[in-house]
């Protein structure tokens, strides 16, 4: 075990042949998910506040394998839908609601986003890239739903997307003809 800022670490984690920087604490206050071990120098912030802290998120969660969602919602952690394996909390805190909202604007760079989500509206795009270490672009989907805590509340769905080719596929070599395409 090595000790970093005060942290406990490790290098191998027994029960994966993944190795971890940070390992997940046995469970997160406010919440029933089972947290994620940090595959990155990633820490929580004291606040999501600044994109800075979203592509730090952003690039600890493209570390994780098969992950087909990151859902954010105010009230519960940070969660990564992992393929074949369910809903895990990558963060390993519970977000509040300004946090969430703040998320929500930096995704969409949409200062109007919240008035339009309590409108009814759902909202979906694709966001920019974020900073040089997260290379993939997401696309996000965002509605409103009414909770016990919010009637306000809403959620947000994202999802990574493919990281396009420099060089165009050429059909011949995957054996596919034009009239197949057509």
């Amino acid at each position: 075990m090595s000790d970093t800022n005060g942290i406990k670490a490790v290098n191998v984690a027994k029960d994966s042949k993944k190795s971890y920087v940070t390992k997940a604490p046995s469970r997160i206050i406010g919440s029933s998910l089972k947290p994620l071990d940090w595959l990155t120098d990633y820490k929580d912030p004291i606040r999501f506040s600044g994109e800075k802290e979203l592509e730090q998120l952003l690039y600890e969660v493209s570390k994780h394998e098969l992950v087909s969602s990151i859902v954010i919602k105010a009230n519960a952690p940070i969660c990564l839908l992992i393929k074949d394996k369910g809903l895990y909390a990558i963060s390993h805190r519970v977000i509040d609601l300004i946090e969430a909202e703040q998320l929500v604007k930096l995704l969409t760079t949409n200062d109007l986003i919240l008035s339009e989500i309590r409108n009814g509206n759902l909202i979906a795009g694709i966001t920019k890239p974020l900073g040089k270490h997260v290379k993939t672009r997401y696309r996000y989907e965002v509605t409103a739903y009414a909770s016990a805590k919010n009637e306000d509340a809403f959620s947000v769905a994202i999802r990574p997307l493919p990281i396009v080719l420099s060089d165009p596929i050429v059909l011949s070599d995957h054996c596919l003809s034009i009239e197949y395409l057509l």
